[in-house]
């Protein structure tokens, strides 16, 4: 994300804070206020949906960044929502799985996350996993920001994997 003012007091950053800022990323201060922006990175959760076959569950982006490619099924977390409550708010709101027999984190990666077109804005986004549990037949069908969802057996995930990061998760964890 590029900051040329303070969202705080307003004063335009000097040029060398500026660059620093572009070039490491890690925070810009203003030097007339107490403003600090720390660029931490957003949180998100995902998750691992295994069906009797020990297939796993994956979604198709509907949208960008990556529309048309796989991932694991979820999304940011709300301000205010632990991540449990922001996985089952995900669950629900792409595959309208209301109900889970079993949650259970189990791993976490970083992924750089940029919107097309918007690649100076890229952002870093830590992503909790959580193993989960269901039947099958809680799946109501594909919603939201999902265009289609589908069990893969490990051995046969599909090439058009949605980020870089996750492709190294699976190579990893499976």
């Amino acid at each position: 994300m590029k900051y040329r003012y303070c969202p705080q007091c307003g004063v335009e950053f000097i040029k060398d804070e500026q660059e620093r800022f572009d070039n490491d990323q890690k925070n810009i201060s203003c030097k007339k206020c107490p403003f600090v922006f720390y660029n931490n990175p957003s949180p998100a959760v995902s998750a691992i949906i295994r069906n009797n076959k020990g297939e796993v569950l994956l979604t198709k982006r509907g949208i960008e960044p990556f529309k048309g490619c796989w991932d694991l099924p979820g999304g940011f977390i709300d301000n205010g929502e632990s991540p449990e409550e922001a996985i089952y708010r995900e669950l629900e709101e792409e595959l309208g799985i209301k109900k889970m027999n079993k949650i259970e984190m189990c791993d976490m990666f970083n992924v750089d996350y940029v919107n097309e077109g918007r690649e100076d804005e890229r952002i870093q986004v830590l992503t909790i996993v959580f193993e989960i549990s269901i039947d099958e037949s809680e799946i109501s069908g594909a919603n939201d920001d999902v265009e289609e969802y589908k069990f893969f057996n490990i051995k046969e995930f599909p090439e058009k994997i949605a980020f870089f990061e996750q492709k190294q998760f699976f190579k990893a964890y499976f």
